[in-house]
């Protein structure tokens, strides 16, 4: 009786399992062919030991010369502060554009890397100020040589005040009061 209890699990099984394919096969989904657009797409995969590591594939930076590690490499630091922006970077956008130009004015990635942390570190861009608006872009910190020897400056200083819009108010008219006084 156990012999054919066991026998008739077996047949039941083998047929599952004979289903189960045929409903795998019938399911694949269909594959669609996706037109590649030209930009460079930054994962949000960072490695710890090397921050830079999977941010692009080997294959597609031999395929496309114009793809820059060092700008990779800068964008991938930018998005450590903001790990959803520039998902997608066009190559003609003024963010690319400004990093790729900074380089070639002879800034090396470690400088802009600073100049990014500055920006993140300077309290009139993190929103003290009269608008009270944040001022965190990327391509405003590489618009032009200026810009970024500004925030280099503010990350190289290791004491920024923390001043308020109210406090600078304060602090200009007490200014003119004793000038004027």
């Amino acid at each position: 009786m156990d012999n054919e209890i066991l026998t008739t699990l077996t047949a039941a099984i083998a047929e599952l399992t004979t289903s189960v394919k045929e409903l795998t096969v019938v399911m694949e989904p269909t594959k669609r062919k996706v037109r590649q657009k030209k930009s460079i797409d930054v994962n949000n995969n960072i490695d710890n030991n090397n921050i830079y590591n999977n941010i692009y594939s080997k294959d597609r930076a031999k395929k496309d010369p114009d793809l820059s590690f060092d700008v990779r490499s800068v964008v991938a630091h930018y998005r450590t502060y903001h790990p959803k922006a520039l998902r997608t970077l066009l190559k003609k956008s003024k963010t690319y554009l400004g990093v790729k130009g900074r380089l070639n004015d002879g800034y090396t990635v470690t400088e802009l890397v600073s100049a990014i942390d500055g920006m993140h570190k300077s309290p009139f861009h993190l929103g003290q100020n009269e608008q009270k608006t944040r001022y965190l872009s990327l391509e405003l910190c590489m618009r032009n040589a200026e810009q970024v020897e500004r925030f280099i400056s503010i990350d190289r200083d290791e004491v920024v005040p923390d001043v308020g819009v109210n406090t600078l108010k304060t602090v200009n008219a007490a200014k003119e009061w004793l000038k004027n006084g």
